[in-house]
């Protein structure tokens, strides 16, 4: 029953056209278009075939107010004025008239068609997310030119300072502070390239910008593009997987749905998207944003979660591979998971998922630090100062990791309440107190949403706070309950509300409702 002292982790709505084809079929027309040139199109040829006639209407008389003609001075006709301007565009016509024959217009010309290469390996579109701050895509654009590969790009969203991704760490104690939701922009990123390839009628290649692409890469794209069964959503060309992952077959394997740990794929470096895989991930997002529900979910746990909804598959790695990463897996990866796919990593780059090294940064760990030293030495009230002081500075720093400093505000608070009538002063009393500790608790989850983090807080939070009002208890202090008591749900200044329960709950909405109304993050009411 004890806990511990201290713990020291476009919206896109596409119109898209169905196409009355399947994937395969598409595919076939894919590989026997990249072998013979396209020509035009009859519909394309009749398009262009315009005839034109131009016809010039005799002017009439100006009227004068009375429906009149007007007087002789008046009519421009009667002084000779219009005639003489209507000679000179007669002239002027003739002149034109006289120059050699001009080319006729060009034909209308459908859409481009997807270019061999890209045809070639079984797609319609090559897709890379960068950064347009980093240089990380270098190694990947030097590949693709030298395989002939076209690549667009796809600006990916700034989490560390777009403002757009700031989000309220303790909305209802300190509306100022704010944290950068990285992991919200990543997902951002991703979706808006499945917004793209679900216009396609050829599967998308999307790539984040620190892969690499081997030598071999177009022929191991082929022939594994060429092996998926018709109607995938989703085939993994970068990801990593549990040793539980179904091998289908050299080229195809799936990952494990029945994952305990939800943790069936990590990862999401490369993939091969269908545009009904597209339209599916589209409509699921907005399925989990229901309620104007804000998500943290990580893009690849968002996936791995509903392996049972999609379609998804894994391309098994090239020999060469297969033989480098028994010896030399990624060093980011977890030891429980296997590298799979035909993409590399770029070594030695640093995330961008991880915090920069600024003074806020180095600040906040700093702080986390010194909470954890003073909540194992039991000076409970320290411990919360140190870290209260910390958030209510924070502006930027990454919310993956500010999930462990509000996690230690959480439990430096129980501390509190098992020894103290009151809580700190500046709450206004217990029950104040105890409400604080669970929004910390509450905000610490939803900055872990998806992940095994944050089910053992679902546990671990409502058996430290019973066990702190239980000592509470023990020494004769008052019993305390949330302001509108237990089960309660309680709105917050900028939108969304706080679900008073264990364990607690947290939706933050998709607009804030302060920033909407004019203000900003610095202006919001405390």
């Amino acid at each position: 029953g004890s806990r511990p002292h201290q713990w020291s982790p476009s919206d896109a709505r596409p119109l898209a056209r169905r196409s009355a084809e399947s994937p395969r079929h598409l595919r076939s027309r894919a590989k026997s278009s990249a072998m013979a040139p396209r020509g035009r199109s009859e519909g394309a040829s009749a398009a262009g075939k315009a005839s034109t006639a131009t016809a010039i209407s005799r002017p009439c008389a100006p009227a004068g107010p009375d429906g009149a003609d007007d007087s002789e001075a008046g009519n421009p006709w009667r002084t000779g004025v219009l005639p003489a301007l209507l000679a000179a565009v007669v002239g002027l016509v003739a002149s034109w008239a006289r120059r050699p024959e001009l080319e006729p217009a060009p034909a209308a010309v459908t859409p481009p068609s997807p270019l061999p290469a890209l045809l070639a390996l079984g797609i319609g579109k090559a897709i890379a997310i960068r950064m347009a701050r980093s240089n990380r895509s270098l190694g990947l654009v030097a590949d693709a030119e030298r395989l002939g590969i076209p690549l667009e790009y796809l600006d990916a969203s700034d989490g560390q300072y777009d403002d757009a991704f700031l989000s309220r760490i303790l909305p209802m104690s300190m509306p100022n502070s704010t944290c950068a939701d990285i992991v919200g922009a990543i997902f951002n990123s991703h979706e808006r390239a499945w917004a793209m390839a679900a216009t396609s009628e050829l599967p998308t290649l999307v790539l984040e910008d620190d892969v690499r692409l081997p030598s071999d890469f177009p022929e191991a794209m082929s022939k594994r593009m060429s092996a998926l069964p018709d109607g995938f959503h989703v085939a993994f060309a970068g990801v990593s997987v549990t040793e539980n992952a179904t091998r289908l077959s050299p080229l195809l394997s799936r990952p494990d749905a029945d994952d305990a740990n939800g943790q069936g794929l990590l990862g999401f470096w490369a993939y091969a998207v269908s545009p009904a895989g597209a339209r599916r991930l589209l409509r699921l997002a907005q399925e989990a944003r229901r309620g104007d529900k804000r998500l943290f979910q990580p893009v690849d746990l968002f996936v791995a979660h509903r392996l049972k909804q999609l379609k998804v598959y894994v391309f098994e790695p090239t020999e060469s591979l297969a033989t480098l990463w028994a010896s030399n897996a990624d060093p980011q990866l977890l030891k429980s998971m296997r590298q799979k796919g035909i993409v590399t990593m770029e070594p030695k780059v640093p995330s961008l998922n991880m915090h920069a090294g600024d003074d806020e940064a180095m600040m906040m760990k700093e702080a986390l630090a010194q909470a954890v030293s003073y909540g194992k030495e039991e000076k409970h009230r320290k411990a919360w100062r140190t870290s209260w002081d910390a958030a209510r500075r924070m502006r930027r720093y990454n919310c993956w990791n500010a999930a462990t400093l509000l996690q230690n505000i959480g439990l430096a608070l129980l501390n509190l309440l098992e020894t103290s009538p009151d809580g700190p002063s500046s709450f206004g009393g217990a029950n104040e107190t105890l409400f604080a500790a669970l929004e910390a608790f509450a905000s610490t989850s939803r900055y872990q949403e998806g992940t095994w983090m944050q089910r053992r807080g679902s546990g671990d939070y409502p058996r430290w706070a019973r066990y702190s009002l239980s000592q509470r208890a023990g020494k004769g202090l008052s019993k305390v309950a949330p302001p509108g008591g237990w089960g309660s749900r309680l709105p917050l200044p900028c939108g969304g509300w706080l679900n008073a329960s264990l364990p607690p709950t947290l939706i933050e909405p998709l607009t804030d409702e302060c920033s909407r109304s004019g203000g900003d993050f610095d202006n919001a009411s405390s």
